[in-house]
């Protein structure tokens, strides 16, 4: 595939679950794609205390644009499957029983009295050149890299939301310690104004002052409690869990120093990010798709060429007439009212607003 600049673009994929899903387009109809699939479904079961690995690797198998976004890849990979299978050899058996009020002439004098009709019937067919399947395969291939990059989006922005949500709690947890410890303070605070309140030391108004200072903190330990529950439940959510209840996050490790490193050359990780950002690769391949979609349509008047072979049995009683026949058909459109002109039309001007997008 070409990028608007001309140069060549690569799929560089980035994970195991990618890697393997390139296969599953040379693999259609094997086990591996079903065991993949199966293990998009199920997934491994979650323990607790969960650390961020294990929240995201159960993320990864859980979360329904997970689900939905593989199970859109595997559609897209049969679709290919099934159009190249189109232009493979084709074989069909028929068997015809027909009893007749009267035998038409030329059947009578060929197969004999009588008012039955039997028939077997074995036809064969490959098609040989065709510029509008030619079409259909590209088009179906371009729909399954769609697919592809739509599901390395999606879990990308899982991980993502994953990490995002496991940090919130562990934010949230720490904000809920500090409000707690400021609480406990206040709380002892407020005891020793009002033990100075009792000896006449200090006035009323001081321990009115105390105790609104002390119920604005049992507030805020109020609202980071429920900081803590909502961020729980929104890493639940990005988990593909359906409630928060039972989840345990575990405390976040100790960071440590981190290690002082250069900076990478900015132009370089521009390169990196055409090469490798989903968005980018699926607008590449839904413009490969959007042009063969122009060449299908505009294969409309061009000619198909196809091998067919026959043999048929055919009788009264039982078949006892046989013939057979091979060839080659070619099929010409002639006349098709505009269609093929208006449907090329509108298939460039979906490839222009693509190549805008």
């Amino acid at each position: 595939m070409t990028r608007t600049d001309g140069r060549k673009l690569k799929f560089v994929p980035l994970d195991n679950v990618t890697r393997v899903s390139y296969g599953l387009i040379r693999r259609r109809t094997s086990g591996l794609a079903l065991v993949v699939l199966a293990w998009l479904l199920t997934g491994p079961a979650l323990a607790a205390p969960v650390e961020l690995a294990e929240a995201t690797t159960y993320a990864l198998t859980h979360n329904p644009r997970i689900v939905a976004a593989a199970h859109r890849r595997q559609a897209a990979a049969e679709q290919a499957g099934r159009v190249r299978k189109i232009s493979e050899p084709q074989l069909r058996l028929s068997a015809d029983a027909l009893h007749y009020s009267w035998l038409p002439p030329n059947k009578r004098n060929l197969l004999g009295p009588g008012n039955e009709d039997y028939l077997l019937s074995l036809d064969a067919a490959k098609l040989l050149y065709s510029p509008s399947l030619r079409a259909q395969v590209d088009i179906a291939t371009a729909d399954y890299l769609v697919a592809e990059q739509r599901l390395r989006r999606a879990i990308q922005q899982v991980v993502y939301d994953v990490a995002a949500g496991w940090y919130q709690v562990q934010r949230a947890r720490k904000r809920l310690e500090a409000d707690h410890a400021s609480l406990r303070q206040l709380e002892a605070h407020e005891e020793i104004v009002e033990e100075y309140f009792r000896l006449g030391k200090v006035a009323e108004v001081d321990v009115l002052q105390m105790r609104v200072r002390v119920a604005d903190a049992r507030q805020r330990v109020i609202a980071a409690e429920n900081a803590v529950r909502l961020a729980t439940l929104q890493l639940a959510n990005a988990m593909g869990l359906s409630t928060s209840e039972g989840l345990e996050v575990s405390p976040a490790p100790d960071p440590g120093t981190p290690p002082v490193e250069a900076l990478p050359d900015v132009q370089e990780q521009v390169e990196q990010a055409w090469l490798r950002r989903p968005e980018i690769l699926a607008t590449e391949a839904q413009m490969a798709g959007a042009e063969a979609q122009r060449r299908q349509a505009a294969a409309g008047l061009q000619p198909e060429i196809q091998a067919i072979a026959n043999y048929n049995r055919e009788g009264t009683s039982w078949p006892n007439v046989d013939q057979w026949s091979v060839g080659v058909r070619l099929s010409v459109p002639l006349f098709d009212s505009g269609l093929t002109r208006h449907a090329e039309a509108a298939a460039t001007a979906n490839l222009q607003a693509v190549q805008a997008d």
